[in-house]
C-alpha cells in the first residue's frame, strides 16, 4: 500500500458515485418522456407499438474481428418498462457459436430514448451485464411466445423495484 492509494480511492469513488446520478438521472428522464409522449394515448399503446417495431430474436450488428460480433437482443427498458430496448451485446473473439457469453455493450430504448453507453451503465441502471446463449437457446429465438435474453430480462426485474423512480 502506498502514500497514494487513499486518494486513488477516494477519486474513484466519487466517479462512480457521480456516474451512478447520472444514470439514475437519465433513467428518470426516459421514464417522463415516455409517460409525457403516451399520456393522452389509449392504455396499452406503448405495448404495442413495442411489439411493433421491436426487433425480436438475437441479431448481428456487426462483426468486428478486433473486438469480437456485436449482437442485439431485445429486452424490457429499465425506464420505460417496456419490451422495446435493444441491448447491444459483444462476444468475444473466442466464442464458440454453440456456447456463447455475452457482454453487455449499452443499450438503446426507441420508445423512451433512454441510452446507455457502456457496460457500467448498463449495471447501474439494474440489467445484467451478461447473457450466456447456448445452441439450443439460438435456435429457439424468434419462435413466436418465447422469451428473448430471459436471464437479462429477469436479472432487471429482480434488481430494480417498480417504486425505484
Amino acid at each position: 500500500m502506498g502514500p497514494w492509494d487513499e486518494l486513488v480511492r477516494v477519486a474513484l469513488g466519487d466517479r462512480a458515485d457521480r456516474l451512478q446520478k447520472d444514470v439514475r438521472l437519465r433513467l428518470r428522464q426516459a421514464f417522463l418522456r415516455a409517460q409525457a409522449r403516451f399520456a393522452d394515448m389509449p392504455e396499452g399503446t406503448p405495448e404495442h407499438l413495442a411489439s411493433i417495431v421491436a426487433q425480436r430474436g438475437l441479431v448481428v450488428v456487426e462483426v468486428d474481428r478486433a473486438g469480437g460480433p456485436l449482437f442485439q437482443a431485445l429486452t424490457r427498458c429499465p425506464a420505460c418498462r417496456t419490451e422495446a430496448a435493444a441491448l447491444f451485446l459483444r462476444a468475444p473473439n473466442t466464442a464458440l457459436l454453440f456456447d456463447m457469453e455475452l457482454t453487455a455493450e449499452g443499450l438503446w430504448c426507441d420508445l423512451c430514448q433512454l441510452h446507455l453507453a457502456t457496460r457500467e451503465e448498463v449495471d447501474l441502471a439494474g440489467l445484467a451485464t451478461t447473457a450466456r446463449y447456448t445452441a439450443e437457446d439460438l435456435i429457439q429465438i424468434g419462435r413466436p411466445g418465447d422469451a428473448l435474453a430471459p436471464d437479462v430480462i429477469s436479472y432487471a426485474m429482480r434488481r430494480l423495484p417498480d417504486d425505484s423512480f
